[in-house]
């Protein structure tokens, strides 16, 4: 399959690697970066993005997730990707 890359709010660049129909939405938060994505249930990433957990200072790692959420969403919905659910992994 053929890789593009976009820019996404805040800085932070996805790869789109073609369009499944159904995904789910991950996010690993870790203390420097964290990473989100679109997974098909056979495992398959159809999208990956990634930002600085605290790209805008201290205190702002939920914003940070919330806007490659907000950005994985959006690329869903445009390239007509499902989303079955979502999941969250934090340290702890």
């Amino acid at each position: 399959m053929r890789e593009r890359r976009r820019a996404t709010s805040a800085g932070t660049r996805a790869t789109l690697r073609g369009s499944g129909r159904e995904a789910i939405l991950s996010i690993d938060v870790g203390g420097t970066t964290t990473a989100a994505g679109l997974v098909t249930p056979q495992g398959e990433m159809l999208v990956h993005a990634q930002a600085a957990t605290r790209s805008e200072g201290p205190g702002t790692a939920l914003d940070t997730l919330f806007e490659l959420a907000d950005g994985l969403a959006a690329t869903a919905k445009a390239q007509g990707i499902a989303l079955l659910g979502l999941g969250v992994g934090v340290p702890g």
